[in-house]
């Protein structure tokens, strides 16, 4: 059976003049779509989530460049050597 990782980042620009609703929404409804219905594991190691929350602030979670960047990687790739059987998703919820 394939490793499944997921990366999935929510971005609503929280306390921005361009502040959105629901793409962390977005990004927690597709964590749950993959663990239910996909056979994905929530394990930090296999699913990482990014949200621009409050909590989230300052730390690797904040879904800055960088820190998306070191993620996509490192964490879902390079550590586990993903091999061609693999199954990486990626969903990016925010503006365009």
């Amino acid at each position: 059976m394939p490793r499944r990782k997921a990366l999935l980042i929510g971005i609503n620009y929280t306390g921005s003049k361009h502040e959105l609703r629901g793409c962390q929404n977005d990004a927690l409804n597709m964590r749950n779509y993959l663990v239910q219905d996909r056979g994905y594991s929530p394990a930090a190691h296999d699913m990482v989530m990014m949200l621009d929350t409050s909590e989230n602030r300052g730390t690797p979670f904040e879904p800055t460049v960088a820190n998306i960047m070191a993620v996509s990687f490192t964490s879902l790739t390079v550590q586990k050597r993903s091999l061609p059987i693999d199954i990486i998703g990626f969903q990016l919820a925010r503006l365009l």
